[in-house]
C-alpha cells in the first residue's frame, strides 16, 4: 500500500473524511493485486469485518457445507421437482438464535423467526384496539417463512431420521432406552 497512509495525520477522522477518494484509490489498487480469498482472509486477520461475495453456484459447490451434510434435497410433488435446501442445522438456525449466550447477545445477534413471532404477538396483545394492518402483514410474512422451515424439518424427520435409524439397526448399535425408575441409591 502507499506509505503515505502510515502518516500520523490519518489518525484524525477529519483527515480521513477529506481524503476518502485518495484512500479508496490506494485500497482498490492494492486489492486488485490479490485474489478474493487473499483479500478477505487478510482483512479478517487484521480485524476487519469482511467476507467474500460468492455466486450461488460457488456456494453450492463449496465442499465445506457438503462435508457437513448441510444440504438436503426436498421433493415438491405438487411441482414434480426436487430442490436442494439447507439441512437440519440450518433449519434450527433460521427458527431460533443458536448463538445466544447472554443478555447482550440479544442486541448483537440477528433476530430469528421465533422471536419475530413473539414480538408480533406482544404488539397485538398490548393494544386495546384491533391490531394495525402492518402487524397482519408481518405475521403473514413470518408465518410463511416458518412454514418453509417446517416443511424442511418434516422432510428431515421423514427421511433423515429413518435413514439414521436404519443405519443404527444395520450396524447393530443397541438402542438407548431411558428408564422411568430413579437411579439406584437416590
Amino acid at each position: 500500500m502507499a506509505s503515505d497512509l502510515l502518516d500520523e495525520k490519518y489518525r484524525a477522522p477529519g483527515v480521513i473524511a477529506e481524503n476518502q477518494s485518495h484512500i479508496r484509490e490506494i485500497c482498490v489498487n492494492f486489492l486488485a493485486n490479490l485474489t478474493r480469498d487473499e483479500a478477505y482472509h487478510g482483512l479478517q486477520k487484521r480485524g476487519s469485518n469482511t467476507g467474500a461475495i460468492r455466486s450461488p453456484d460457488e456456494v453450492m459447490q463449496d465442499p465445506h457445507p457438503e462435508d457437513r451434510a448441510f444440504w438436503t434435497d426436498v421433493e415438491y410433488p405438487e411441482l414434480g421437482k426436487t430442490f436442494r435446501h439447507t439441512g437440519s442445522a440450518a433449519i434450527e438456525n433460521e427458527l431460533v438464535q443458536v448463538e445466544h449466550k447472554g443478555a447482550r447477545d440479544r442486541l448483537n445477534l440477528p433476530v430469528k423467526l421465533n422471536r419475530k413471532l413473539a414480538e408480533i404477538v406482544a404488539v397485538v396483545a398490548s393494544a386495546d384496539f384491533a391490531p394495525p394492518k402492518q402487524a397482519g402483514e408481518v405475521f403473514q410474512d413470518v408465518s410463511t417463512s416458518i412454514e418453509v422451515q417446517l416443511k424442511l424439518l418434516e422432510d428431515v424427520v421423514e427421511n433423515d431420521v429413518f435413514r439414521f435409524v436404519s443405519l443404527v439397526e444395520e450396524l447393530g448399535i443397541p438402542a438407548i432406552i431411558p428408564s422411568a425408575a430413579p437411579p439406584a441409591g437416590s
